[in-house]
């Protein structure tokens, strides 16, 4: 049994339906379980991580997905929301979200941005910023950095789990 078929029926809160670590991978998890129908007994778009904690907190939902980032900064600057509250388990890793412009900026644009985002995240003034944000680095990343993600919706939804629900 999986140790996640302890949640069928219950509640579930989510940031949004675009959400990866808040929709998309708890769905995914979901999805090999679920059987092609609703899983949980309700669902509750809360619009933000700290939220869908809250929803949890105050038992208006008895589960929600929350990514690991976010969950060591609110250890550090809101450690009352996490308290009494359990990581139940974790999903496999991904990539993490992408910096980003407009679509039709000139390449010398883009390579302006891209040598002070370099240095913004290798000067050593910086270090207590990136210190605090929890950034570790930066890596160059290309549309397909991102398929897993996109796979574990298409698997979500060839398994008949379309929806969080």
């Amino acid at each position: 049994m999986n140790a996640l078929d302890a949640l069928r029926g219950s509640v579930c809160a989510f940031n949004s339906r675009d959400s990866q670590s808040g929709y998309n991978a708890l769905r995914a998890m979901i999805a090999p379980i679920a059987g092609g129908t609703p899983f949980f007994a309700d669902s509750v778009e809360t619009g933000a991580h700290a939220a869908s904690i809250e929803a949890v907190r105050e038992g208006r939902a008895d589960v929600c997905a929350v990514d690991c980032v976010t969950w060591a900064l609110l250890a550090r600057h809101r450690p009352r929301l996490r308290s009494g509250l359990e990581v139940l388990c974790r999903s496999e890793p991904v990539p993490g979200l992408p910096l980003v412009t407009a679509g039709d900026s000139p390449d010398p644009d883009v390579e302006t941005i891209r040598r002070a985002l370099e240095r913004a995240f290798t000067t050593p003034e910086l270090a207590d910023v990136r210190a605090a944000l929890l950034i570790a680095g930066l890596s160059t990343t290309t549309n397909e950095t991102y398929e897993p993600l996109r796979e574990m919706e298409r698997t979500a939804i060839a398994r008949k789990y379309p929806r969080l629900e």
